[in-house]
């Protein structure tokens, strides 16, 4: 399954070639195959789904992917990718995948705690997603904006592998070792510090 949704993304992007956007940011070069395979491993081990191309992506060309709560469904909007042409496509993904974990975890985060997993660091997030990466903030509702900061820079800052070691201590009860993404599929784990829909 992990390895046919890498493939598909993959081989989607490999037969499309265009310019990169105007607001590109610089991505990660360090993932491979094995390390987003990992990723992916870790997040459907967690009980986290994955979805490739879905309506929401064909309607919003610059959608490139989101996670959903408290379904903890992620949404791979591969085509979209297509916008960057050479290596850079399949790094983009990469770089989306990791941002949505980062989700993810933030949303496992809130069923005990706040939303934003380093609440320390997050003056330095705004500085890194806006300064760094360019990011426009007058794009997200207000309530958005820490979540997505943090998601960005975090994302920009750690491999496949610290996310997926991230992702793996967010979402998973300490005192058991079980995951939590079940329960709050189920409703029976309520995610309380989240604001506002995370979806398009």
């Amino acid at each position: 399954m992990i390895r046919s949704v890498l493939s598909l993304a993959l081989a989607v992007t490999a037969t499309v070639s265009l310019t990169a956007p105007a607001q590109a940011h610089e991505l990660r070069t360090d993932s491979t195959v094995e390390s987003v395979t990992a990723l992916l491993k870790t997040a459907t081990d967690l009980g986290i789904k994955v979805r490739v191309q879905a309506k929401d992506c064909k309607d919003n060309p610059g959608l490139m992917g989101y996670m959903q709560a408290p379904t903890m469904v992620m949404t791979l909007c591969v085509e979209n990718h297509s916008m960057y042409g050479g290596n850079a496509k399949d790094a983009a993904i990469a770089d989306t995948i990791r941002h949505e974990l980062i989700h993810a975890a933030q949303f496992c985060n809130a069923t005990w705690s706040d939303e934003i997993l380093f609440p320390s660091l997050l003056e330095r997030s705004f500085r890194i997603a806006q300064d760094h990466l360019g990011w426009d903030t007058s794009k997200y509702h207000p309530d958005h904006r820490s979540s997505e900061a943090e998601a960005r820079a975090v994302t920009h800052e750690l491999s496949d592998a610290k996310v997926g070691q991230l992702l793996d201590n967010r979402c998973r009860f300490q005192d058991t070792n079980r995951s939590m993404v079940g329960e709050i599929r189920a409703g029976r784990l309520r995610i309380k510090g989240l604001k506002g829909s995370h979806t398009p």
